[in-house]
């Protein structure tokens, strides 16, 4: 089963917003290699990948 996270980006602010969604989903527990998660100010959204084993993670995603 694939989760979300979705973070607010408060004043369309996706810098601030996007920190904060990479700082929670490295907190995430779970055993999952993959976490998906996005930033959104309400009306559109900023998509990102994190991989646990490489300790990277990609924003932007289409």
């Amino acid at each position: 089963m694939a989760k979300l996270l979705v973070v607010e980006a408060q004043n369309a602010d996706f810098a601030k917003g996007f920190t904060q969604l990479a700082v929670e989903l490295m907190a995430l527990e779970s055993p999952q290699p993959i976490l998906q998660g996005a930033v959104s100010p309400g009306d559109i959204g900023q998509f990102s990948l994190l991989h646990r084993e490489h300790k990277q993670i990609q924003q932007d995603l289409n």
